[in-house]
């Protein structure tokens, strides 16, 4: 596995004299207090997060660390209370995240067998727009079904839900990205344009959240 040549997490720290920053869009999350002196490299802070349905967590955020996870945004909440929202949607099928993690070649899972992949504000990175195109591509073609019988365009691949008052017709694997971070719309087009070049059909749910998945004519499922 390749190492990433930087964390993103080096472009968020966060001091003390930041605080006003912090009731932002952009800015992390409010609440919890310091654990350890804020100029060491592993300060963390701990904050109680509620979610829908009576759910407290308490977290450690750190504001750098290579490791562990770093400052929660206010985007990740808001899409935790998308997903609690359409929880029903979520049952019984394999998800994956994702996050920070890089890999090398070949791909770390032989049996890709994930109906949804997730991901929250994933847009920041304009540079590396191909590069993430290219890794969604692979992540939703590379697929093997759980059950061997399904091809595609089967109901075994795909189903009608009803998100946010719409009728969707979604076909296994897709993508649910949620973008809360405001970019120029020049920049955010790039993406977007960018996945419509590639075979990849975009649409927006609401509240932000996109589902992406590839074209019909685009569909070829990895067997075993």
């Amino acid at each position: 596995m390749d190492p990433p040549l930087f964390f993103p997490s080096s472009l968020f720290r966060c001091s003390e004299d930041d605080d006003g920053e912090d009731a932002s869009e952009g800015g992390p999350a409010p609440g919890g207090q310091s654990q350890q002196d804020s100029e060491e490299p592993t300060a963390f802070v701990e904050r109680r997060h509620a979610f829908p349905g009576g759910m407290e967590l308490l977290i450690q955020e750190f504001s750098f660390h290579q490791l562990n996870a770093n400052l929660l945004w206010p985007g990740t909440f808001a899409f935790c209370e998308w997903l609690l929202q359409h929880q029903m949607f979520f049952e019984g099928q394999r998800i994956l995240e994702l996050g920070r993690y890089t890999w090398g070649d070949p791909f770390p899972v032989c049996n890709p067998d994930w109906d949804i992949i997730i991901a929250s504000d994933i847009l920041l990175y304009v540079k590396q727009y191909p590069n993430l195109i290219k890794t969604l591509c692979f992540l939703l073609g590379f697929y093997s079904p759980k059950d061997n019988t399904a091809g595609p365009g089967t109901s075994k691949l795909a189903r009608n839900v009803t998100i946010s008052g719409k009728n969707i017709h979604l076909r296994w694997p897709v993508l649910l990205m949620s973008w809360r971070r405001r970019i120029g719309k020049e920049d955010e087009a790039l993406f977007f344009n960018g996945c419509a070049d590639a075979g990849l059909l975009v649409e927006h749910l609401g509240s932000r959240v996109y589902c992406i998945s590839l074209q019909k004519s685009s569909i070829k499922y990895h067997r075993t």
